[in-house]
Order: C-alpha cells, then structure tokens, then sequence
C-alpha cells in the first residue's frame, strides 16, 4: 500500500505519483495521456466514490517524463461532493482507466492511500505552551543519568555536578533581589572605595578627598549658604524686613512722639537745649536731667542738629531717629524712610536659592567635564549606569549584545562578547 500521509482538513495540494511500465519493468506511456476521470476515490474503504472530477488535476506525463504521472487532489473543494472530504477519515485513489491501456494491458491499480486530521480527530495535541511547562515543571530529582540535561540542571539535593550547584556555590541559596543589590551600592560606604577616576572616587568621602562631587558641592555652597546661615539673619513677610541684630543701621530714619507734657524744645547755635515749658511750668536745662524725649524735625517742640552729637543711653523708642551717628542701635524700629540698598542681602545673609539657581548649579555638577573619568561627566556616565541596570537588553546568549535607553529608542551599549559573557569591544553613546 502506498500511504501519502495524513493531512490536514481542506488541504489543497495531496500529490498522488505513479509510473506505468513494460512486462520488462521498462517506462512506458499509456496508449493515451490519463485523465481526471481514470481514478476513482473511496472513503474508508466504502463502495460509494467520489462522483465528480471536481478538485483533481491529472498531468500525464509528468515533467514530460514517460511513465511517470502525477494527480494532485484538493480536498477543500467540495462542489458536487458535498460531505465527501471529512476530518478523520481515510481515502483511497484506484487508477481504472475507461479506454487507455498501459503496452496493450488493461490498468487496475491502487496509487495511493491517505488520512485527513486522523491526529486530531482523535483528541486535540498539547499546546507547544503546555509541552514546555511540563519540560520546565518536572522534577529533576529522577533524571540524574549523567551528562543528560536533566543532571545538567541538577537536582540541587543530590548533586554538586550540575549548574545549579555551580551557581548556588557562587551566589548562595537565594540571589538577591534587584532592590537588595541597589540598596547595597547606594549604602555603600565609600571611603575604602577612592581609587582615582572610579565611580566611589567621584561621589567622594568628603572626609577623604576634596576632588569629588561632594567636595566641590560643599566647597561652592558653602560661601552662599552655609555661612550665610550662621550669621545674622534675614526674614521677609508680606515685604517687612525683620532685623535680628544688625550692627550698621546706616541710613536708618528713627521716629518718636513727643511727650504730651512738653510744649516746646529748642536747642541755639551753641548746642544748648532752650526750655520754654515742660508740664505748664518754665524750665532749664538742667531740670531736665537724664530723661529727655527728643523728636526730629525742626518745628515747635522739636530739636535740629546742625553740629555736635546727641549720645543716647538706653532708649526703647527710637522711632523717627537718624541711626548714622547713634552707637547703640538696639531696638530701633525701620519706617518707610529706609535705605533700600541697606536692607538688601548681603555677604553672610541666609537665603534661599531660587529654582533657576538650585537647577544651574545641578546642571553644573553633572556636566562637569571629567566629572568621574576623563571624557565623561556625572550625567553620560549615569545615562550608561541607567541603560546597564534598567534598560532593556537583547543578544545575551549571542555575540552582540545590547543595552537600550530609557526611552527604548536608542542603543546606550553595544560590546561583542563571548560565550562566558567576556567584553572584546564595547561601544557607549551617552548622548
């Protein structure tokens, strides 16, 4: 019997070859080229044929080859046959010619014998998916016959032979995980690490080494912060300029109110203080002892300095004063009359940076050349560290492999490698 095989439902091209031969088993054409209607067709070994030539197509000869001839049947061609061609069934194609004879002999053969979905049809086939879980999911406890795949992978009970073992005496029972190995960097003390021009170097012990990030960070920060924080300090409020303590209040107007039981004040050209009536009553001078409210100004009641100095002794109300010539400033209060230009921040004031400036100096620290080794700053060398570590990787177990951007849209490493994962070349873009 010639069995074709077992193809699938409606399949179009099941090929039938055949030869015709002499008593002498020589070649030979049949008295004329056979056609569609010398095979007949069975199914499942059944008397009822297929009733039409619908679906088949005779080359006699084939490739101009004498005695060699070929039907190819399509099974998904049912007109006229309806129900003929069916999943799980068997078919046999007999060669009965009607006129043609093969060196004068009458042909009867059997050329062919084929199945369609017999497979299937007798329940479907596991998925190439659940073939691999079961692969993956056996115990390999009982497949331990050495060098097959199975004592490869290793029973890690039984066998130190294998690549289980080999791995788990390099990394212990359990790998760490991504975040315990991103922990253990971050937290890394690195003062043992400060070879010159390495990654530990660069972000620096600051107790160590003044050419690192840190160092510099500090160094440049400190004159426009820190020390501004341990001097004097400035806070504004709703535009008020609240002055701890402030020894220079050059350019400060003081004011007072003049007490209601003085009536006037004048002070003459020689610098004497002239009374005219404290409390209703004509006074000197003298009468007025240590305690003296003075208002600025030069109307009634009020005293002009033209020359000399008014030293003050302890006085809470400066209000309306001129602080250029006062030494003990303590206390004074600021009125609109203040010098602008003395209020604002000065060397060893505290303030803030703003987010242009906080943004500028972070640009300046990561781009700064030969930040971490020559040709690279701080920025490309993360961008690599970045692609190294999260990126998305391609052509590990080939030669070439890769690491990608973040945004997936560029290659950040490209190296050649061997089987043991050693580098020969390495190419970085860090753009």
């Amino acid at each position: 019997m010639n069995w074709l095989g077992d193809y699938e439902e409606d399949f179009t091209t099941v090929a039938v070859f055949f030869t015709t031969h002499d008593s002498a088993g020589a070649p030979v054409a049949p008295l004329s080229a056979f056609e569609e209607a010398d095979v007949k067709i069975y199914k499942d070994g059944n008397a009822a044929e297929k009733t039409s030539t619908n679906g088949l197509t005779m080359t006699s000869p084939f490739d101009s080859i004498t005695g060699l001839h070929r039907l190819l049947i399509d099974t998904s061609n049912d007109t006229g046959d309806a129900s003929f061609w069916q999943a799980g069934h068997v078919y046999s194609v007999v060669l009965s010619p009607d006129t043609e004879t093969v060196n004068s002999q009458t042909v009867l053969r059997v050329i062919g014998t084929f199945g369609l979905a017999l497979r299937t049809s007798a329940g479907s086939p596991p998925s190439a998916g659940t073939i691999a879980a079961a692969v993956w999911d056996l115990d390999a406890t009982g497949h331990q016959t050495q060098g097959t795949f199975g004592q490869v992978l290793g029973d890690s009970a039984s066998d130190t032979d294998s690549v289980w073992s080999l791995v788990n005496g390099g990394l212990g029972s359990v790998p760490p995980s991504a975040a315990s190995i991103a922990a253990a960097v971050w937290d890394l003390d690195a003062t043992a690490h400060q070879t010159q021009g390495t990654f530990g170097q660069a972000i620096g012990d600051p107790g160590a080494d003044t050419d690192s990030i840190w160092a510099l960070a500090n160094t440049n920060l400190d004159a426009t912060v820190s020390s501004r924080l341990a001097s004097s300090s400035i806070s504004l409020s709703g535009g008020a300029v609240t002055v701890g303590t402030n020894n220079d209040k050059t350019g400060y107007t003081l004011s007072q109110s003049f007490p209601s039981n003085f009536s006037s004040l004048s002070i003459n050209g020689s610098g004497q203080v002239d009374v005219i009536k404290i409390a209703g009553t004509t006074q000197t001078a003298r009468d007025l002892g240590t305690s003296v409210l003075l208002s600025s100004g030069t109307g009634t009641g009020q005293i002009s300095l033209s020359s000399g100095t008014v030293t003050v002794g302890t006085n809470n109300d400066k209000t309306g004063y001129t602080a250029s010539t006062v030494s003990d400033k303590t206390g004074y209060a600021l009125t609109s009359a203040y010098d602008p230009a003395k209020t604002a921040a000065q060397a060893g004031d505290a303030m803030a940076l703003t987010t242009g400036e906080r943004n500028s100096t972070a640009d300046a620290l990561l781009d700064r050349t030969a930040g971490v080794e020559t040709g690279w700053t701080f920025r490309q060398a993360m961008r690599i560290i970045l692609s190294a570590l999260a990126g998305k990787a391609s052509g590990l177990g080939g030669t070439t492999a890769a690491y990608r951007d973040m945004a997936d849209s560029k290659d950040r490493i490209s190296a050649t490698v061997d089987s043991d994962g050693n580098r020969s070349a390495v190419t970085r873009d860090a753009t």
